[in-house]
């Protein structure tokens, strides 16, 4: 059976850039280093019970060679832990806050451009709200079922202007999601 090669001939690597990125991969090292050096400690004290269980038959078995390499294993796991964690820290410092993450960034024409959106949207649900709540409102037997009402059809007006302005591509996906969890 042919392995599958992870790095492809005929395809470019393609490698995340920037400080987000490289921030991550700092990240995830040190996370697989510190699984490391768990699995290391977990290996030593295997060892040490299991020599401390050793039976007779078991004599030629040269537990303080294993041992002494295990405890090496592990201090070469803590020392990367360590290192990735002192980069973690270094690198943490040295990024700017607006270098963060600039995928959840626009700029100022981006906000603008979305807030004009959403006002006219809204504009748009308040006045769809006012006409069609006018004569149900007037016909509510307590103030109680014209608020019922009201919030019912509040949340229908705005759901709907929302839904619009997603169609026209003024108001990107995650706003209607964001705005139903407080509608």
């Amino acid at each position: 059976m042919k392995k599958k090669a992870i790095v492809s001939e005929t395809e470019p690597l393609k490698l995340d850039t920037g400080a987000p990125s490289a921030l991550a991969w700092i990240a995830k090292q040190e996370a697989i280093s510190r699984n490391d050096y768990e699995l290391r400690t977990v290996e030593l004290n295997a060892l040490i019970k299991r020599q401390q269980s050793a039976t007779a038959a078991e004599d030629g078995t040269d537990w303080a060679a294993l041992i002494r390499v295990a405890e090496s294993n592990l201090e070469y796991a803590r020392d990367r832990v360590q290192a990735w964690q002192k980069s973690l820290r270094e690198f943490d410092k040295s990024v700017a806050p607006e270098k963060r993450d600039a995928s959840e960034k626009i700029t100022q024409a981006e906000g603008e451009q979305f807030a004009k959106c959403f006002a006219i949207y809204l504009r748009a649900a308040i006045e769809s709200f006012t006409v069609s709540i006018i004569q149900p409102i007037r016909e509510s037997k307590s103030n109680e079922d014209g608020y019922k009402l009201c919030a019912e059809k509040f949340r229908e007006c705005m759901v709907n202007a929302i839904d619009g302005g997603i169609r026209e591509t003024h108001l990107p996906g995650w706003f209607k999601k964001a705005v139903e969890e407080v509608l």
